[in-house]
């Protein structure tokens, strides 16, 4: 990541703004990403196979509080009945994590919100002492000055936080120097909007986790990267821009 500032944050912001609307489910697996889950519509979505290393993957789970118990109910369902195995393996959910540091990060990240008050409804620890596997995790009343809502995991531990009202989750979703991906779901086509519209990311899912196609820029904001590959604005940086002034003779 880039470590200084890359502009003056007083400074004036402009945006441009491309995407597209599809009724089609689709499934995908957030460095730094936020994921709402508004209103009436938690899915039954956790990361699979890639165990959560992936810049895209979810890491920070904000419910709007009145489908807050079932949806980590639902969530730690899924969560324990995943299968952790070789990633060859028919019939494996999830593989191991990339390396012994990632196994110490996990531990660390899980003890940490233990500390900060959060509760362990699934998962939690290594499996085995063979190879890099982790259970899949899922932390519920995760407080926000826990070190994995500020930090990126890059593993299968996911915490989840209730919220109450709209305006009160875009600032936590926006506090962080971060803004590669975010997600959310609403049944509400004006708050599908304004999320749109006021999430700090370089690329928003609203109700899909299709945000890495090859006809779209990918890339983040603040200091989550500058610049996009893929799209037209991924061919920007292989081209020369030349303005000519020709006044007629």
């Amino acid at each position: 990541g880039i470590t200084a500032p890359l502009a003056n944050r007083d400074s004036p912001r402009f945006s441009r703004m491309c995407g597209s609307v599809s009724n089609r489910p689709k499934q995908c697996t957030a460095m730094r990403a936020s994921w709402i889950a508004s209103c009436s519509t938690c899915r039954e979505l956790l990361t699979r196979s890639v165990a959560g290393q992936v810049c895209i993957s979810p890491t920070r789970f904000y419910v709007q509080e009145n489908k807050y118990g079932e949806f980590v109910s639902k969530f730690t369902e899924m969560a324990a009945a995943m299968n952790v195995a070789n990633g060859l393996d028919e019939g494996a959910d999830m593989g191991p994590l990339a390396n012994p540091r990632r196994l110490d990060a996990m531990s660390g990240f899980v003890a940490d919100a233990r500390e900060h008050g959060a509760d362990v409804r699934a998962g939690g620890e290594r499996i085995g002492n063979q190879g890099f596997f982790f259970q899949p995790t899922v932390m519920a009343d995760v407080p926000e000055d826990a070190r994995i809502m500020n930090e990126e995991p890059f593993g299968p531990v996911a915490p989840v936080t209730a919220f109450k009202e709209f305006d009160e989750v875009i600032e936590r979703a926006n506090k962080l120097e971060f803004g590669l991906a975010s997600y959310a779901f609403t049944n509400d086509d004006n708050k599908a909007t304004a999320l749109a519209d006021k999430l700090e990311s370089g690329m928003v899912g609203v109700n899909s986790l299709a945000i890495s196609l090859p006809e779209a820029p990918f890339g983040g904001v603040k200091e989550s990267g500058h610049g996009s590959e893929g799209g037209m604005e991924g061919l920007e940086a292989y081209q020369n821009t030349k303005f000519v002034q020709h006044w007629a003779a």
